[in-house]
């Protein structure tokens, strides 16, 4: 009664709850990169590192600063992609990591029992 009682568990509220633990495992990864903050500042100076236009209109300094805040901004927006390439691709690892976990906690049930046979067989 009890081995029923089980295997019911296992394959509808267990097999649930392996799923949406590795759904929530894929979203923290996402959020732990702050992948959705990362799009959202995607061409923001990097490390808020801007410099202050100066008063009256001098080329030669107002090129300079102009330089500098695009090269700050561009910067930031490498270094951006680069962090949202590695979170996405670290996200779609823990998914398939997820899913190949799931997998196996559909089988088992079949391979504990089967490892304990093959185990005593290969004693003999």
């Amino acid at each position: 009664m009890f081995f029923f009682e089980y295997i019911y568990w296992h394959y509808s509220s267990g097999a649930a709850s392996v799923m949406k633990s590795g759904i929530t495992f894929a979203r923290g990864v996402l959020n732990y990169f702050s992948v959705l903050h990362l799009f959202r500042t995607l061409f923001y100076p990097w490390h808020r590192y801007i410099e202050p236009y100066h008063r009256g209109f001098y080329l030669s300094e107002f090129l300079t600063t102009l330089a500098g805040n695009i090269i700050s901004r561009v910067l930031g927006a490498i270094m951006r992609l680069v962090m949202i390439i590695f979170g996405t691709v670290v996200s779609v690892i823990a998914l398939i990591a997820s899913l190949a976990v799931f997998v196996a906690w559909l089988f088992l049930p079949v391979l504990l029992p089967g490892s304990f046979v093959l185990g005593i067989i290969l004693l003999f």
